[in-house]
């Protein structure tokens, strides 16, 4: 996943979101930081920081607690239940990222780039980490499966040389309308922006539905990926200013309505566990699609409690510590499945523990060990865009 971070020098505004403070925010007023933000830590920054870093550990969870949840054998546990409750609850990671991308590239306040220079930038930031690691995990699975080559194409053309790797083939696609979407927004307005955005959004939900209980033919993925994801990127423009009061007052309600949505998906999911609609036998797993209604609520939930609530609640060193972490988030999405399958190997497993502590500590020790290498790999020049 290609985590933006907001902390090396920019140039433009364009390039301000894996690079510097966006163009906005880059002059330091004097005054009092905005959203009740850490004095001395610029708002814009300080949110995206921790958003970026909780969904990175929410991403690690999820793929944490996925195999016990597809385990037909551990169904309606006590374990599956901790699981699936750990898997819904971070399933709004994803939409997370898509979104502070939005609100840090399509901030319509921020001076254009030339579009070519956007794209150049964006070509050689995404490319490099894109090519590295279907390198990497071609290789890896390779040496540990034996992986031949025509098996390895087909897994390239289909925008998931991994299981997670999906979202690096989506974002060139976004990146390169990133131009034309910014000059749209800004002619339309804000009413009708916020219809288009919505109106995607609800696209992108339907087209989940639809290709979970009917089956419908599927487009080559390579070249489609990023469609159903638009709405989540275009809804991420509206987090780049402050916020209206209705949004401020939804935002403060999200550690009570985040939760009933997580809740919901888990006991969809298991009300319609073994239940086949439109022929389709794995249809109970909806509920935990990126696109499906409990997780879209969940994700403009934590989206917004971040943006809006999250910096008033941060400590006074949390500023200085989510400046050292953020930067890392792309290295630990890359590194997390190989950090989980080889703790698997080494005996480090769900089932040492309930799985209501096994879980979180998993996750925890897989997500240590990805940014410590992260952090390394940073500083080889060579491999420091791979990762940060």
């Amino acid at each position: 996943m290609h985590i933006e971070t907001c902390h090396s020098k920019t140039k433009d505004a364009a390039d301000s979101f894996r690079g510097g403070k966006p163009a906005a925010a880059a002059k330091d007023s004097g005054a009092p930081p905005a959203d009740g933000a850490i004095p001395g830590a610029p708002a814009r920054r300080l949110w995206a920081d921790a958003a970026r870093t909780a969904a990175a550990l929410a991403v690690v969870v999820v793929h944490a607690s996925g195999r016990l949840v597809v385990d037909p054998a551990a169904f309606g546990s006590a374990g599956w239940w901790a699981a699936i409750l750990y898997n819904a609850g971070g399933r709004w990671c994803i939409g997370v990222f898509l979104m502070v991308s939005g609100a840090l590239l399509l901030d319509a306040r921020a001076p254009d780039a030339p579009a070519w220079v956007f794209l150049r930038r964006r070509a050689r930031r995404i490319l490099l980490p894109l090519v590295v690691w279907t390198l990497f995990y071609l290789g890896y699975q390779h040496v540990r499966n034996g992986l031949d080559l025509p098996h390895a194409l087909r897994l390239v053309g289909q925008g998931a040389p991994y299981y997670h790797l999906w979202y690096l083939f989506m974002l060139p696609w976004l990146y390169a309308l990133t131009p034309f979407l910014r000059a749209l927004l800004r002619r339309l307005g804000g009413r009708r922006a916020a219809l288009l955005a919505g109106g995607l959004v609800a696209a992108g939900m339907a087209h989940a539905a639809a290709a979970t209980f009917w089956r419908l033919p599927a487009p080559p993925p390579l070249l489609t990926l990023w469609m159903p994801y638009l709405g989540l990127y275009l809804c991420g423009y509206w987090l780049a200013g402050p916020p209206a009061p209705r949004i401020a007052a939804w935002a403060r309600r999200a550690p009570v309505l985040a939760p009933l949505c997580v809740l919901f998906s888990a006991a969809a999911s298991y009300a319609l566990h073994g239940v086949e609609l439109g022929g389709a036998p794995g249809a109970w797993l909806f509920f935990l699609k990126l696109l499906s209604p409990p997780i879209v609520g969940a994700t403009f939930l934590a989206a917004w409690w971040l943006r809006v609530e999250a910096p008033r609640r941060l400590p006074a060193g949390a500023a200085r510590v989510l400046g050292r972490l953020a930067p890392l988030t792309l290295g630990v999405y890359a590194l997390h499945p190989l950090a989980l399958r080889e703790l698997a190997r080494l005996g480090v497993r769900l089932e040492m523990l309930p799985a209501v502590l096994s879980i979180p500590l998993v996750a925890a020790i897989a997500a240590a060990l990805c940014f410590a290498a992260a952090a390394l790999l940073a500083r080889a020049p060579v491999l420091r865009e791979a990762v940060s």
